[in-house]
């Protein structure tokens, strides 16, 4: 072998080492960030787990506070909502999760889901009186909603909500997105990212879709059907109040012609003999009116459906309700703190004239069944440039009925 051959075979050989180190240490490396990847998947992993635990606890914490309260009436001065931190904190795992009401006002605990109206019931005009809407944006709204239901011009929501074609929140922003597009108003996102409008956005903590309950008494008895009961049941259920001067005379206005509500009793007279000759004008007053008003109904229809709390419900939306004006709604909300009964809407009769409460007494409530829950769980260290973001916030709406309590709705991100 001459020397040319030997140093080229030690070439060769040199090449085929130098090859052979550098596949070990690619092989190396690949295991060594193979197992660093597993490592920090198994560390974020456990992370998420404890998020979620958290959100979880804090959805049970709710529905014990739920469960806690009186469903008589609910007000903001119940358990479920307050100011103090501690009665809606708890610790699970060195993470603090915490339920927020309000955060921008600092106020935390759980908000009454019928403090807002609903988007499948409500008309073009209530929707318009809402702050930011306006009476073309609400009219594209509603013709979107209904479509909703299989229209040519359909969204997307295959499966209708409790209440109607939207199921959802997250639908709902869509429907105000495209309805302010619709009508020129909609402007683009702000923040980058966002695919909704910020015109959208704001409109949308006015609304619900889950806002239903029975039409029951506080005490959970059917309601008389002031249109439909006969004169017996009438006088079995409210006999004890009403004399039978007051019995016949609520016969023969409905006969006349039916209530459009149950306001309609403190509207109506009527002029009979009096026994000597003479005659008396027969009426029901507000003080009879109080004492039977949450006994009664006006249809026979078992769940009713988007109600608003006046007990709980903000100025904004008090006012956008048929009727009230928006001084009518201030007042209301300034005197609800001081009523000592607020179980039955007939209270508002200290703010309202007659003629005000029979146009909004069939669009108010003073109970509800639906409870919104937004829960934020501190979040672990992450890396600096880091994308991963396991759920550690969560919306819920939890429902009440017949002294049980279910998640109706559940987000989490």
């Amino acid at each position: 072998m001459t020397r040319r051959q030997a140093n080229r075979r030690r070439g060769i050989v040199l090449i085929i080492v130098l090859w052979a180190v550098a596949i070990l240490a690619v092989i190396c490396l690949a295991l060594g960030g193979t197992a660093q990847y597993r490592q920090t998947h198994a560390r974020r992993g456990r992370e998420a787990a404890v998020e979620r635990a958290g959100l979880l606890a804090a959805g049970d914490r709710a529905k014990r506070l739920i469960l806690d309260d009186t469903p008589d009436a609910d007000t903001l001065a119940d358990a479920w909502s307050g100011t103090d931190a501690a009665r809606f904190t708890l610790e699970l795992n060195g993470r603090s999760v915490r339920l927020v009401a309000d955060e921008a006002a600092a106020r935390w605990g759980l908000t009454d889901e019928a403090a807002r109206l609903n988007a499948n019931t409500a008309d073009a005009e209530t929707l318009a009186a809402l702050p930011e809407m306006t009476r073309a944006v609400a009219e594209a709204f509603v013709a979107l909603r209904d479509a909703g239901a299989g229209g040519a011009d359909a969204l997307s929501a295959p499966v209708p909500g409790p209440t109607g074609p939207l199921a959802t929140p997250d639908e709902v922003l869509g429907v105000l997105d495209a309805a302010f597009e619709r009508s020129g108003l909609g402007g683009a996102p702000e923040a980058p990212g966002e695919m909704v409008s910020d015109a959208a956005r704001a409109v949308e903590p006015y609304l619900t879709v889950f806002t239903r309950q029975r039409n029951v008494t506080a005490d959970g008895a059917p309601r008389v059907n002031l249109n439909m009961a006969g004169r017996d049941e009438l006088a079995d259920r409210l006999g004890d109040v009403l004399d039978d001067a007051q019995l016949d005379a609520i016969v023969a206005w409905r006969d006349a012609a039916p209530f459009a509500g149950i306001g309609g009793l403190l509207l109506r007279e009527r002029t009979v003999p009096d026994g000597q000759g003479g005659e008396q004008i027969v009426r029901v007053g507000r003080a009879a009116f109080t004492a039977i008003a949450d006994r009664l109904t006006v249809t026979d229809e078992a769940i009713l459906v988007g109600r608003v709390n006046v007990n709980t419900a903000p100025t904004a939306v008090l006012a956008a309700l048929p009727a009230l004006s928006e001084a009518n709604a201030a007042a209301l909300v300034d005197a609800r703190a001081d009523i000592e009964t607020p179980g039955n809407i007939a209270w508002t009769l200290s703010v309202l004239d007659d003629g005000t409460f029979a146009g909004v007494c069939e669009r108010l409530t003073t109970r509800t069944a639906q409870f919104r829950l937004h829960a934020r769980c501190d979040t672990f260290d992450r890396p600096r440039g880091s994308t991963h973001s396991p759920a550690r916030e969560a919306v819920a709406v939890i429902e009440r009925d017949a002294g049980r309590v279910r998640t109706v709705y559940w987000s989490q991100w």
